[in-house]
């Protein structure tokens, strides 16, 4: 049995030589995300990730999630509510879930680099408000106020949280 002072140098030598194989993908899409970075069609070798979270990013983050959730309690509560035959209550109940669900993809853009993160956190944005505008009726102006600030908040960070590349380490 090799005692571990023998194994040291070997093990060291190891760690530091070029990997003889880079491995490639057949299809170019399986696996491309991983670990929060995507990797590019072409090559293997950069990969594409997000800036650090500043605090205000992590806030807005938090503010969008507790949106989300507030979105489905309300919503949750609408169709504990609704009687059978009333289409109104329906419709005001799946706008409460779609406004969650955009939510969710706010948070998603956020935290996740992938193609078109910017356009999307934009037009999701655009949809909480108008979501907002509809439940007009059934929130007051400060719950409206705070849901479309946040969607704001949220779109605005992710335009500002831009892609860092950067090159992984051998045999990784």
């Amino acid at each position: 049995m090799p005692v571990l002072g023998e194994m040291l140098p070997q093990v060291s030598v190891d760690l530091f030589t070029p990997c003889p194989v880079q491995m490639e993908y057949p299809n170019g899409d399986l696996h491309r995300l991983s670990n929060g970075c995507i990797y590019p069609r072409a090559s293997a070798r950069h990969t594409q990730c997000l800036a650090p979270v500043s605090l205000t990013g992590l806030i807005s983050l938090i503010l969008s999630i507790l949106c989300a959730a507030l979105n489905l309690v309300r919503g949750a509560h609408v169709v504990e509510h609704a009687t059978q035959d009333d289409q109104e209550w329906k419709l005001v109940a799946s706008v409460f879930f779609i406004t969650c669900g955009a939510c969710f993809v706010q948070c998603y853009m956020f935290l996740l680099p992938c193609y078109g993160r910017l356009a999307v956190s934009g037009v999701v944005s655009i949809a909480i408000c108008i979501s907002n505008l509809y439940l007009l009726g059934h929130r007051n102006i400060w719950q409206l106020l705070f849901h479309t600030a946040v969607a704001f908040l949220s779109t605005v960070q992710t335009y500002c949280r831009p892609t860092q590349h950067s090159v992984p380490l051998p045999c990784v």
